[in-house]
C-alpha cells in the first residue's frame, strides 16, 4: 500500500488477485478497484503451464508512485510463479504504469529472459536469460519510481539484478546498457573477471534486493539488500555502487562456534559466507580488535560452522546452504589458514536450505549428516581425519529409513560416554528418534510449531536424557527421558520478558552447574534463563546480562574452560558474555 504525496488522503493497495484499489477518503470501507485481473496474461503466456500452475499466480506485488504537482504516474510490479515446486518453478515478472490515477494502464515488458547484450570476451553477443530477476521474488523484489524524472522506474530482484526502466522508450530492443527500455545498473563477473560495462569501475551491490529509496540531497539511488545499505552514485547514467554500512553491525549470523584453545569466534552468516574473527574474544572484549577484523571463507549462504577443539591445531568445519561447499580449516593463529574444500555433500536435493550437521560430542572426529527431504532417508557419519581437496572423508551409514530436521550425535549419561547416541526430530512428521546402547526408539512428538526459523534441540552435555525445544509459539518443551515424554515449561516467559508472542524458534543452550542446570534462551528482548530444579507450570525467567540489543538470537556456544557464552544474532552480529556461572548462581539463589 502506498500514499499519493500530491493528495495525502489518497491511498493505493494491490492484492494477490492482481487488483489495484484506490481509497480517496482514508476510510476502510471506501476502497474501489481501478484494475481488473487480466494483468500478466500476455507477458507470462510463454511460461510452461503443464503442471497446472500458472505464472500469473501472484506471489508478490509492489506499488510505487511519481508525483510533481498535479502530475502523477503510478507503477505496479508483479512477481508470479508457475509451480509450487521450489526446484522446478518458473517465474514471470510484469510491470505497468498509469498516468491517470489508475484509469488506464500501459505495460512495460519485464527484464526477464528477453534478448539483451552480454559480455563475450572482447565483444558482446545477444542471449536470453542473463537479465533474470530471479526466483526469490517472494522476498527479493523491489521497485521505485524515480522522484526526479517521470520516465524512470527502478526494479531489483535476487542476484543483484537492478535495472532502470524507461517507460517512454519506443524502439524494438528491450535490453541494452544505456538508453533502451531496460538498462543495467550493475556489473557482474564474466569469464572469471568483472569488466566494467554498466558501471564506471565494475561494481555491484550485494545480492537479494529488499528495498529502494532515494537520497534527495545527492540524487543517488539507495538500495537495501542482504548485504546492508548501498548507494548508486549516478542512477540516470553510468555510476558506481558503494556500501554505506559503516559501523551498523548488522550481520545476520545463523550459527556461532567458539574455540577455547585459540580464543576464536566463528560464524555462519546469512548470504555472507563464513566469518572468523582475527582478534581473540578477549581482545574484542577489551576493545583491542586488530584492523581488518575478520577472515572470510566464501561459501555462499553460511549455514553450518563448528570447531573441533580436541585436535591440535583445532579444526573449523563449515558449509553453506543445502550442505554445499563443505570445508575444513586447521585453525592456526598466524594469518588466514588455507581451507580444504571437499565439495557439496551428496546426494543432490536431499537436504533443505538450512540443513545442519552435528559433531560427535564424545569423539568429534566424526561429523554426522542426515537427509531431510526426497526419498533418501538415512544418516551417515564422516571421519574428519580423512579426506583431501575434492575427495570426501570416508563415510559410514549409521541409520537408515529416518529423515531428521535437527539432531544431536554422541553424548554422556550419568557420566558414561555414549559415542553412538543419536537424538533427532522431524517436525513435519511429528516424531522423535532416540538411539543409544539401550536400543532404537521411535516416539510421537508434541506439536512443535515451526515458524520462520528452524527448530533446534538444546541438550544437556552431561545428560542426554535431558533436552529442550523452543518452538515458534514460544512454547518451551522439556524431556527428561530421552524424548519419550515432553512437558511444556514455558511458565511466565511472556510476562517475564514483556511480550505477547514471537513467531520464531529461538536459539537456546543448556549450561550445567554444580547442583542443577541452567536453560538459556535468546529472545527478541534479551537473553533469559530458567533453572531445571525450578521448572514447571510456573517457571520463572531471569534476564542474563543487560547489554544485548533487541534482536533475534539464533544460536549459542558455551565454553566451560573460559566460562564464556557466545551468541549469534540475526542482524546485530555476535555477542559474548564472560564469567557466566557467577551470574547464573546469583540469579538462581538471589532472585
Amino acid at each position: 500500500m502506498i500514499r499519493d504525496p500530491s493528495t495525502p488522503t489518497t491511498l493505493y493497495y494491490v492484492d494477490s488477485s492482481k487488483k489495484i484499489y484506490r481509497n480517496t477518503a482514508l476510510d476502510i470501507n471506501l476502497w474501489k478497484p481501478v484494475t481488473d485481473t487480466t494483468f500478466m496474461k500476455k507477458e507470462c503466456a510463454h511460461i510452461n503451464k503443464t503442471d497446472g500452475y500458472f505464472a500469473d499466480t501472484i506471489s508478490n506485488s509492489k506499488l510505487t508512485i511519481y508525483t510533481n504537482g498535479s502530475k502523477n504516474i503510478l507503477y505496479v510490479g508483479y512477481y508470479g510463479i508457475s509451480t509450487k515446486s521450489e526446484t522446478t518453478k518458473t517465474t514471470c515478472y510484469a510491470f505497468y504504469f498509469s498516468t491517470d490515477r489508475g484509469a488506464t494502464w500501459t505495460t512495460m515488458l519485464a527484464p526477464n529472459g528477453d534478448k539483451l547484450y552480454e559480455k563475450n570476451g572482447a565483444g558482446t553477443k545477444q542471449g536470453p536469460g542473463y537479465a533474470n530477476l530471479g526466483t526469490q521474488g517472494e522476498r527479493n523484489f523491489a521497485i521505485l519510481a524515480d522522484p526526479t524524472d517521470p520516465r524512470f522506474l527502478y526494479v531489483g530482484g535476487t542476484q543483484a539484478e537492478i535495472f532502470r526502466g524507461d517507460r517512454t522508450f519506443t524502439g524494438n530492443k528491450t535490453n541494452e546498457n544505456e538508453g533502451f527500455l531496460w538498462s543495467f545498473l550493475r556489473d557482474m563477473e564474466t569469464e572469471g573477471a568483472i569488466i566494467p560495462m554498466f558501471t564506471v569501475t565494475g561494481t555491484s551491490p550485494h545480492a537479494d534486493i529488499r528495498y529502494f529509496d532515494w537520497d534527495h540531497s545527492t540524487n543517488q539511488l539507495i538500495c537495501t539488500n542482504d548485504g546492508g545499505v548501498w548507494i548508486h552514485t549516478k542512477p540516470h547514467g553510468k555510476g558506481d555502487w558503494f556500501h554505506k554500512n559503516g559501523d551498523l553491525s548488522i550481520t545476520e549470523f545463523v550459527m556461532v562456534a567458539y574455540d577455547s584453545a585459540t580464543d576464536t569466534i566463528a560464524g555462519a552468516a546469512q548470504d555472507n559466507c563464513i566469518w572468523v574473527s582475527r582478534s581473540s574474544a578477549a581482545e574484542v572484549a577489551a576493545g583491542k580488535s586488530v584492523p581488518g577484523m575478520f577472515y572470510t571463507y566464501n561459501t555462499g549462504d553460511g549455514v553450518n560452522v563448528a570447531f573441533d577443539s580436541n585436535q591440535s591445531p583445532p579444526v573449523l568445519y563449515a558449509t553453506d546452504q543445502e550442505f554445499a561447499n563443505f570445508i575444513k580449516v586447521p585453525w592456526i593463529k598466524s594469518g588466514k589458514p588455507p581451507s580444504t574444500l571437499f565439495g557439496n555433500i551428496p546426494p543432490k536435493n536431499a537436504y533443505s536450505f538450512s540443513s545442519t550437521f552435528a559433531l560427535n560430542a564424545v569423539n568429534p572426529r566424526y561429523l554426522l549428516v542426515c537427509t531431510n527431504q526426497l526419498r533418501t532417508n538415512y544418516c551417515k557419519r564422516y571421519d574428519m581425519t580423512t579426506g583431501s581437496k575434492n575427495e570426501f572423508p570416508s563415510e559410514k551409514r549409521v541409520r537408515d529409513n529416518i529423515t531428521l530436521n535437527y539432531y544431536k550425535y554422541g553424548g554422556y549419561h550419568n557420566g558414561v560416554p555414549e559415542e553412538n547416541m543419536l537424538f533427532g526430530i522431524n517436525v513435519e512428521q511429528k516424531h522423535i528418534i532416540a538411539d543409544d546402547k539401550a536400543g532404537f526408539k521411535f516416539h510421537k512428538s508434541p506439536t512443535f510449531v515451526q515458524g520462520k526459523t528452524d527448530i533446534a534441540v538444546a541438550m544437556n552435555p552431561r545428560n542426554y536424557y535431558q533436552s529442550y525445544i523452543v518452538d515458534a509459539e514460544s512454547n518451551v518443551w522439556q524431556t527428561l527421558d530421552f524424548g519419550a515424554t515432553w512437558t511444556n515449561v514455558k511458565g511466565s516467559l511472556y510476562s517475564d520478558i514483556g511480550c505477547r508472542e514471537m513467531p520464531y524458534a529461538w536459539g537456546s543452550i543448556v549450561i550445567p552447574l554444580a547442583k542443577n542446570n541452567a536453560f538459556v534462551v535468546g529472545t527478541a528482548y534479551g537473553i533469559y534463563v530458567a533453572f531445571d530444579d525450578k521448572m514447571g507450570p510456573h517457571t520463572r525467567w531471569h534476564k542474563l546480562g543487560l547489554s544485548m540489543p533487541n534482536v533475534l538470537v539464533s544460536s549459542f556456544a558455551y565454553d566451560p574452560k573460559r566460562d564464556l557464552l557466545v551468541t549469534s544474532t540475526m542482524g546485530r552480529g555476535w555477542w559474548q558474555l564472560p564469567k557466566v556461572k557467577p551470574q547464573l548462581t546469583y540469579l538462581h539463589g538471589g532472585m
